[in-house]
């Protein structure tokens, strides 16, 4: 028995990447395929409706119609629930999953390169993350999409030896992240790499840049204002900003008198070392703008109005869709404070702060993003599945101990947030289906007891006091360690070139490909005809009950051996995990 045990160890450690991916797979498909989600799934299939219809461009007011790059993913879903006999509900979960557990294995690889002791332990944790099963699995939303264009952002950035193809690359991933969700806009502070004696490089330049920089904060203030207050405003401003050829016209303006500058005293007096620290970054910003612009374009020539999207972007970041936080307890929820907190915007100068601690050397991108992410969650109000970002950055950071109270607290907030009918007074019975089982799996139900008044009196505990204050807690703990020390992660083992290891690329641009050709192949108007049979149909094989209108699981398992019971035991058995991490750490 020793022996067969001393063989699964070795195959695990010399085959890692298979494992960890093995198992964050086998973990998700299973609870993915027999739950059926929360109203983000039946958004999401119905948005596949809309694309195979071909009117999914003429509901500009929609939420998804401000991120019409994750309707080309979800369309390989759709396909994937007419050529199978697969449930619906889960084929719309198939593409979060594989993404999700790439995430895993890119976590492993990322340490690999900080803390190599730690890299096996943290890819296998973040596969077996009961908030990662609740979220992607059960709740069915699409977050681990931009976290893990965002991480492989930071990874290609970080892990990589310094070439202009590798920043080109950079600047679009980090763009690609936005465009699938807004929320990555807010570590934009932190786009570039940080120069240790970049004031005295700059010299003269220094002051107009920065007088640049704060002109744009100011601008981007007043849209974000106008968004708040006048729809139409905020459109209109979006379309002289974007639309129209006055700003390009002075951007190029200043690019030239940047250049100008740049080819007569000041760049003479930059050493080549800093002249080849601007090029890295002018090649970040060129991959930036040159993803933007395929996209826009190809949004474009589809038939999306992208000064609308725009709009919608802007006003979704600044407020977007919020049901628990600080903003929703009391006293925080009175008067001129509530709209304060609920509003955005106000954090960008904190983060701002934190920016000036980043590229003076203080933070490295990874504390930078997680203070950030501790803000945001800690004093604004936000939906449960933003929850998911926090989870890699604090595996990544080392902050071992808070993720497993983290873990514990969001678990149980999980429970009863995606039981109760009254989570979200505006959308009732919102989230009644995520625990909704098919009805040869109805043993696995959750009781009904979660959805009485007490669960509702602790998704407000949970969710308006203890998470928020537990993430200013951490921010508090992180500002307190920068008082005696830097916080800085440093690579461990010598960078490699980006052209020899490609894998995260080569498997994300297949894919897309992919996606792409059948997009072009195949008939979308026959499979409209057998997917609106199939749309008809989603709920008939699930454990579901009407209740007046809506539609809820039909809850009221007794069975010991429930979803409840099963990720409790998990996330206890995962917190107990990552402390374990901790304790090898201190010794």
């Amino acid at each position: 028995m020793i022996e067969k045990l001393k063989r699964i160890g070795n195959f695990f450690a010399r085959y890692p990447r298979c494992t960890i991916g093995a198992s964050a797979l086998i973990f998700r498909l299973i609870p993915a395929y027999i739950f059926y989600g929360s109203i983000d799934v039946s958004a999401f299939i119905g948005i596949h409706a809309h694309t195979l219809n071909d009117t999914l461009k003429l509901y500009p007011a929609a939420i998804w119609c401000s991120f019409p790059v994750m309707p080309f993913y979800l369309w390989l879903c759709g396909l994937l629930s007419i050529v199978t006999r697969l449930p619906l509900a889960f084929c719309f979960k198939t593409i979060p999953i594989f993404f999700d557990a790439l995430l895993a294995v890119l976590l492993f690889d990322l340490l690999r390169h900080m803390r190599p002791q730690h890299a096996l332990y943290v890819g296998l944790l973040y596969a077996l993350s009961p908030i990662a099963l609740i979220i992607t699995c059960i709740h069915g939303q699409w977050e681990a999409l931009p976290i893990f264009f965002f991480v492989l952002a930071l990874y290609v950035r970080t892990c990589f030896r310094d070439s202009c193809k590798k920043y080109f690359i950079y600047g679009a991933l980090f763009t690609f992240a936005f465009l699938l969700k807004p929320l990555p806009v807010l570590f934009s502070l932190f786009f570039f790499v940080p120069w240790p004696t970049v004031r005295e490089q700059l010299g003269r330049l220094y002051p107009l840049l920065g007088g640049v920089g704060i002109g744009a904060l100011a601008l981007i203030g007043t849209v974000f204002g106008a968004c708040k207050i006048n729809r139409a405003l905020s459109l209109q401003l979006c379309v002289y900003m974007f639309g129209s050829l006055v700003p390009y016209a002075i951007a190029g303006l200043l690019i030239v008198c940047c250049f100008a500058l740049m080819y007569t005293q000041p760049w003479r007096a930059w050493t080549p070392a800093f002249k080849q620290y601007c090029s890295f970054q002018m090649m970040s910003v060129l991959g930036a703008c040159a993803m933007a612009s395929i996209c826009f374009a190809l949004l474009t020539l589809y038939g999306f109005n992208v000064m609308c999207m725009i709009d919608k972007v802007l006003r979704y970041f600044n407020q977007g869709i919020q049901t628990c936080g600080l903003p929703f307890g009391y006293p925080f929820n009175q008067g001129i404070l509530a709209t304060l907190l609920k509003n955005r915007f106000w954090m960008m100068l904190v983060i701002a702060f934190f920016a000036v601690l980043y590229y003076r050397g203080k933070l490295d991108i990874f504390h930078a993003v997680l203070a950030s992410l501790m803000l945001i969650f800690g004093a604004g109000g936000i939906s449960p599945q933003y929850l998911l970002w926090a989870v890699p950055f604090l595996l990544i950071t080392g902050f071992y101990r808070i993720a497993a109270l983290f873990s514990l607290i969001c678990t149980t907030f999980f429970f009863v947030y995606y039981m109760h009918p009254l989570t979200n007074p505006i959308v009732p019975y919102q989230s009644m289906l995520s625990f909704a089982a098919l009805k040869s799996y109805a043993w696995l139900m959750p009781p009904l007891c979660l959805t009485e008044d007490w669960g509702l009196f602790l998704v407000k505990l949970l969710g308006n006091y203890i998470l928020p204050l537990i993430c200013l807690a951490t921010l508090g703990v992180l500002l307190w360690y920068l008082r005696s020390r830097t916080l800085k992660l440093t690579v461990a083992h010598e960078r490699p070139l980006l052209i020899r290891q490609n894998g995260y690329l080569l498997a994300t641009g297949l894919l897309t490909v992919l996606i792409a050709l059948l997009m072009a192949t195949v008939c979308q108007h026959h499979h409209a005809e057998i997917f609106r049979y199939r749309y008809a149909s989603v709920l008939d094989s699930y454990c579901v009950v009407r209740v007046g209108p809506y539609v809820s699981g039909a809850y009221g398992s007794i069975s010991l051996c429930n979803i409840i019971f099963i990720l409790s035991v998990l996330a206890i058995v995962w917190s107990l995990g990552v402390w374990q991490i901790r304790e090898k750490n201190s010794q």
